[in-house]
């Protein structure tokens, strides 16, 4: 076989690798590996290429390599969130991409809940059960005590602030993020009400199931709970809900169907199609009672919120034509981002700062 040819066959064979990073990464990032192009696991070998904001890549045509991750030493490879290190990454051979979020870093702590979070059952007579809830309190709760806060009620409630109970062993890093922006002075300091979600997610995300007694019990047994025993901004122009997936399309509704209650909502991996395609319908035949509302809604271009933008941006585009201009729904795209709460984590902080600050 000449040269050109195996040339021309390692240039067909080649594969990028698309490596997503935490927003609290700090300094360039390397890859290291099985082969001598990659210096044989010299942790700082190749200086990645940055292709967009905490996304990096590079490019191998080699069989069977294997790779690890690092910040330049050992001390800084990549790790799980709760800072176990990654088994070797391979390249995937049947794959002409490859996308890998990194969740942790060696040298740095293992993300859990970093904040005294208060958790106590409610019982819900809208859904006749008891709901998990957590609450994040701000650092300033206790030393300034006449002091008010808006809130967040935020879904999945598990998954937001200590990854040893989060799905999957991941976590959105709420506490952290909020910790950063506040101290940055980049948003005001917040109340944040976690709903855990069970096995009966399905039904309570889903409004023509147990969706309106869920976003009832929000508006109504939740929100007077947290009102009468935390120091709330208890207006509607303070009170705002946050999700992903299911989480972003009750999110969405429960704002919806009680713009007397709330007044702004993020809604993560929106995905419009979810139900049948349901949310079409629901904004034709609900009445928005307060149309001093705020959308944002966002998805990533990768792994299942690929096939979301086919509907999820007929949805937009239907909210546009009934008058929802950018002052009132913002719609962005992630062209690195899976469905995963890794994912949401890396978004978070530029997410807050759309739903406090609009």
């Amino acid at each position: 076989m000449n040269l050109f040819l195996i040339l021309w066959i390692g240039l067909l064979n080649a594969k990028t690798v698309f490596i997503n990073v935490p927003w609290w990464t700090t300094g360039p990032i390397y890859v290291t590996g099985s082969s001598q192009a990659l210096c044989q696991w010299k942790p700082n070998c190749q200086r990645l290429k940055q292709v967009a904001p905490l996304t990096y890549s590079f490019e191998s045509n080699e069989l069977d390599l294997e790779f690890k991750v690092t910040r330049g030493t050992w001390e800084t490879e990549a790790t799980k969130s709760n800072g176990i290190r990654f088994p070797n990454f391979d390249l995937a051979s049947q794959k002409e991409t490859q996308f890998i979020s990194i969740e942790n870093w060696a040298d740095l702590p293992g993300l859990s809940a970093t904040s005294a979070i208060e958790e106590f059952d409610l019982y819900s007579p809208e859904l006749k059960r008891d709901k998990k809830i957590r609450i994040l309190l701000p650092k300033s709760y206790q030393l300034n005590t006449k002091k008010r806060y808006p809130v967040i009620y935020a879904q999945d409630g598990q998954n937001l602030f200590d990854s040893s109970v989060g799905n999957f062993g991941m976590e959105w890093a709420f506490d952290e993020a909020i910790t950063k922006l506040v101290n940055e002075k980049a948003i005001p300091e917040v109340i944040v009400v976690g709903i855990d979600s069970n096995e009966f997610r399905t039904r309570e995300y889903n409004f023509p199931l147990e969706g309106q007694q869920y976003a009832d019990f929000l508006s109504d047994t939740l929100k007077k709970h947290v009102d009468s025993k935390y120091r709330t901004l208890s207006s509607r122009e303070n009170t705002f809900l946050m999700g992903s997936s299911y989480g972003a399309i009750i999110s969405f509704e429960t704002l919806w169907f009680h713009s007397e209650v709330f007044s702004r909502a993020a809604c993560l991996s929106f995905p419009a199609q979810a139900t049948n395609s349901y949310v079409f319908d629901f904004i034709d035949q609900q009445k928005l009672q307060n149309p001093e509302v705020y959308f944002y809604l966002d998805h990533g271009m990768i792994g299942s919120d690929a096939g979301y933008f086919q509907h999820t941006s007929l949805f937009v585009t239907k909210l546009r034509e009934q008058g929802f201009n950018r002052d009132r729904l913002t719609y962005n795209l992630f062209p690195y981002a899976d469905h995963r709460e890794v994912d949401w984590a890396r978004r978070l902080p530029g997410v807050l700062k759309n739903l406090l600050l609009q």
